[in-house]
């Protein structure tokens, strides 16, 4: 299947999940698997799990390091971080998100729980805003 073909399909596809759409956004910009892992010095067989979701989304340094090898629009970059933190059930924040998004994320703080549905609700609700 063409990069093409798969950009078609991916916009197609709702964002639910950080590998998804960091491919979305990686064949948005044109760039292979193997050159997105040279830019961000990862492997591409790393880069590929997270995509496919066989891996969890990598600790925010390493996110950082594969953002800026695509340099995506912030509301992609913002978007992005919110998945993983969603999925890896992170309590950490990039003081660029959202005053909203950064007031969840403390009031989880101190729980050492999974985020509720409702925060997830929410935060998909942003995710989707933020990307559209």
């Amino acid at each position: 299947m063409q990069n093409s073909q798969l950009a078609h399909m991916e916009d197609q596809a709702p964002i639910t999940s950080f590998g998804r759409y960091l491919r979305k956004i990686r064949i948005t910009r044109k760039v292979t698997l193997r050159e997105l892992a040279n830019r961000a010095q990862l492997s591409p067989s790393y880069i590929s799990s997270i995509e496919s979701g066989s891996a969890t989304p990598p600790p925010r340094e390493t996110t950082e390091r594969i953002l800026d090898a695509l340099d995506p629009e912030d509301a992609e970059r913002e978007a992005l971080f919110i998945l993983g933190m969603t999925a890896r059930g992170s309590t950490e924040f990039d003081e660029r998100l959202p005053e909203e998004v950064r007031f969840l994320i403390c009031e989880l703080r101190g729980d050492g729980h999974k985020l509720p549905d409702r925060f997830v609700r929410a935060l998909r609700v942003y995710v989707k805003e933020a990307v559209s």
